[in-house]
């Protein structure tokens, strides 16, 4: 059977002194055209240039590229495939389109290509990433390596190591299972996300709930925690990491004789536009709501100045908001707007949320 694949874009009033409170969104459905090869099962990151929309399918080795336009999205191409020649793809799990190129990180390096998908290089990086970003024609990565003092590595655009920033500093505790290694346990208490803006940058540790701001030379600027800003179920999950931080990390072990990390987030995916901070609730928030009638998961908006939450989104579960994968924000006329790729109907699309009754 063939699958419909929807977009649902939000769009609402930006007021920049907008109070602290929770502001209800519900969803409208623009249908996407262009063909089945626009068809996407799980869209693990997505970024919007201009019009051009990219979603990254990690496990179908690929980003599609569409056109949102007149309250439409257009597919456009698919770029990628597997493999490890040029233009290839294996397993991506990051993007970025800045400065005029999509960067797509996978398991061999960093591809580039044109904003219209055309490949330009490719280069290799020696250490496992966890985040990527590219500003100012410098590429900086996240990247918990056992016997590394940094957890920051600043590369050029050809892939040469320019420095690195930010020490580590957490005291992490061994874990009791022998299976669990160095690597393991470092990826997971530093899991996170990097965010540039004009002379700086920002890593956000998705496990301790710590946010850090450094100039482009990587000096600390400042450094806080943001749990007091986040909602019980990130709390939670917080207190659980600190918890395993002094104790050990906990670990399952499978029927098949693997293990399973149970990673527990601060939110599920993560923005910065404008000065501020959106975060996803984490897995879990918002989940009691499906077809309960019970509010749906939010997005908390943290002003990057105080460090405070100044405003929160609630979406609709009605509309399969739990399901959320990946979201991000623009702006348009003046008007912000989130697009999010989650489940609807049973497959997968993007869906926008408006504030108050469903648009008609």
């Amino acid at each position: 059977m063939k699958r419909l694949v929807f977009l649902f874009v939000a769009w609402f009033g930006f007021a920049a002194a907008m109070p602290a409170g929770e502001i209800k969104l519900t969803a409208k459905v623009i249908p996407i055209s262009g063909g089945e090869d626009g068809f996407f099962s799980h869209a693990h990151a997505m970024i919007l240039a201009g019009e051009r929309l990219f979603l990254l399918e990690n496990l179908k080795h690929r980003v599609l590229l569409f056109r949102l336009r007149g309250g439409r999205a257009e597919f456009l191409k698919a770029i990628g495939r597997r493999g490890q020649g040029p233009g290839d793809l294996n397993l991506p799990f990051e993007i970025s389109a800045a400065e005029g190129v999509l960067s797509v990180r996978d398991q061999y390096g960093v591809s580039r290509f044109t904003l219209d998908g055309e490949f330009l290089d490719r280069f290799r990086i020696p250490f496992h990433s966890l985040a990527m970003n590219l500003e100012a024609g410098r590429y900086y990565f996240l990247s918990a390596i056992p016997g590394e003092t940094h957890l920051i590595h600043a590369l050029s655009e050809n892939g040469e190591k320019e420095g690195s920033m930010l020490r580590k500093t957490l005291a992490i505790k061994a874990s009791g299972n022998k299976d669990v290694s160095w690597e393991m346990l470092e990826r997971y208490f530093y899991e996170g996300r990097l965010f540039a803006a004009p002379a700086r940058l920002y890593y956000l540790n998705t496990m301790l709930a710590r946010l850090t701001e450094l100039d482009r030379s990587g000096r600390l600027v400042r450094s806080a925690f943001l749990d007091p800003e986040l909602g019980e179920a990130a709390r939670k999950n917080v207190r659980k990491n600190n918890e395993m931080l002094r104790r050990g990390l906990e670990v399952e072990q499978q029927a098949g004789g693997g293990l399973a990390i149970p990673w527990r987030v601060i939110c599920r995916d993560a923005c910065l536009f404008k000065g501020r901070l959106y975060l996803l609730d984490p897995p879990g928030a918002g989940e009691a709501g499906m077809g309960g009638g019970r509010p749906g998961p939010g997005i908390r908006r943290i002003d990057l100045r105080s460090l405070r939450l100044d405003a929160e989104y609630r979406l609709d579960a009605a509309a399969g908001a739990p399901s959320i994968q990946s979201f991000l924000v623009g702006e348009e006329a003046g008007k912000l707007f989130f697009l999010a790729c989650q489940e609807v109907d049973g497959d997968s699309g993007i869906v926008r949320y408006a504030i108050g009754p469903a648009a008609k």
